[in-house]
């Protein structure tokens, strides 16, 4: 997992968009300003490509926009909590994609976010008079204008405020940072709060409980150190990321990816 000191330091990863899907440009190192916790992608699908993707848990809300100019769509997608075969709609066109990390989207889609969690819905459900968002994203010709457009139409969505609580953004801080491996009775003594009233919160602004984000995050930086052809230095983490042992390590890993972990990294 990427740990750029911007946002949260937690940049999830999707490979099927990244190494499998033409163009692929995300702004994570851009010096272009952003919301607090939002990141922006993009990348150009052909029919061939628009069926065949792998989606991983990455704990984070997607607006997923097809840029075409004749019919512009968009879908707002949870994420998932087990990897899935996923695809699109239209192909033939570029998809501009904003993801709000977790605990960010809540705020400005409006509904919980375990309303999201595994299900796609439209943005045109979500969020009046999105179609006028969407001509004016399709319309525009690169990357730096669809950004500003967006932003636009966020600071007067959100007209300068960020409900998510405070304490909230520093616990989820504190999961990535160790890698998930904070525990639920760590967390609450942390913060005051009971691991009950954790899991609830959470569950509005996450989508799921302290736990499984926690596992998720971990799967994510074992998927990062993978996709750096890691795996001995994974494998020797492994205790200190929480796992008992291989077959624990080894089963997390396939119910996120679909693959044990060698065979993940032989069909990249």
């Amino acid at each position: 997992m990427n740990t750029q000191p911007d946002n949260l330091g937690y940049f999830p990863h999707q490979p099927s968009f990244e190494r499998k899907q033409m163009n692929y440009f995300d702004n994570r190192l851009s010096a272009y300003p952003k919301p607090m916790g939002i990141q922006y992608y993009t990348f150009s699908l052909n029919e061939a490509s628009s069926h065949s993707m792998m989606i991983l848990p990455d704990g984070s809300i997607d607006i997923m926009i097809c840029c075409d100019q004749d019919r512009p769509s968009a879908n707002v997608c949870g994420t998932v909590t087990s990897g899935k075969q996923g695809g699109f709609r239209q192909g033939n066109c570029d998809v501009f994609a904003i993801r709000f990390f977790p605990g960010y989207g809540r705020h400005v889609l409006r509904y919980p976010a375990h309303e999201f969690t595994d299900r796609e819905i439209p943005l045109a459900d979500v969020i009046r008079n999105s179609s006028i968002l969407l001509e004016q994203i399709a319309a525009a010709n690169n990357m730096p204008a669809r950004i500003a457009i967006f932003e636009s139409f966020y600071r007067q969505l959100i007209q300068g405020e960020d409900e998510t609580p405070p304490w909230l953004k520093h616990v989820t801080e504190q999961i990535i940072s160790s890698s998930g491996s904070r525990s639920m009775s760590d967390l609450s003594q942390h913060t005051g709060y009971s691991s009950r009233y954790i899991a609830k919160v959470f569950q509005e602004y996450v989508g799921m409980s302290p736990k499984l984000f926690s596992r998720i995050v971990r799967f994510q930086y074992v998927l990062d150190s993978l996709l750096r052809s890691n795996y001995e230095g994974v494998m020797e983490e492994m205790m200190e990321l929480g796992y008992y042992d291989q077959n624990h390590f080894i089963k997390e890993f396939k119910e996120f990816s679909s693959f044990t972990p060698k065979k993940y990294m032989e069909q990249l």
